[in-house]
C-alpha cells in the first residue's frame, strides 16, 4: 500500500508541471530546423504543413495560420503557461495572424478544433549564445 501511495504522489507531481498541451520532455533533439519567431503553418486536404515546427523560448512569437482549403479548419496551440491560443472556425482560403510568448522550453500540441486527426508541435528550444 505504501508503495501505491509513493507511486501516486509522484505521478500526480509530474502531471501539473507539463502544464496544458506542453511536454518538457520533449526538446531540442526532436527540434527541426533553427528555432525560429515568425512561423507559418497551412491547412490543406484535412492536413497541417508543416506539422512540426522549431521555435525559440522567450521571444515573442507570430504564428501565421492559413486555411488553403475551401472547408473550415481552426488552429488551437495549447500553449502551457500561456494559456490556450486559437483561432476562430472559418472556411478558407482565410489568414489569421497570432502572437505568443513560450517560455519553456518543451513541446506544445496545436490542432483544428474541426477535424482531430489533424495535429501537430511546436518545439521550443533555448537559443544557444553565439560568441
Amino acid at each position: 500500500m505504501r508503495r501505491l501511495v509513493i507511486i501516486l504522489a509522484v505521478v500526480c507531481g509530474l502531471i501539473p508541471a507539463c502544464g496544458r498541451g506542453q511536454n518538457p520532455s520533449l526538446g531540442a533533439d526532436d527540434a527541426s530546423g533553427p528555432p525560429l519567431t515568425d512561423l507559418t503553418v497551412t491547412a490543406k486536404n484535412t492536413a497541417f504543413s508543416p506539422d512540426k515546427l522549431t521555435a525559440a523560448a522567450g521571444k515573442e512569437l507570430t504564428i501565421t495560420f492559413k486555411n488553403d482549403d475551401t472547408i473550415a479548419h481552426s488552429f488551437h496551440l495549447s500553449g502551457g503557461t500561456a494559456g490556450e491560443i486559437k483561432t476562430d472556425i472559418k472556411p478558407g482560403p482565410s489568414s489569421d495572424q497570432l502572437k505568443v510568448t513560450l517560455n519553456v522550453p518543451a513541446a506544445y500540441g496545436f490542432r483544428c478544433d474541426v477535424h482531430a486527426t489533424m495535429t501537430g508541435r511546436i518545439i521550443v528550444v533555448k537559443e544557444e549564445k553565439k560568441g
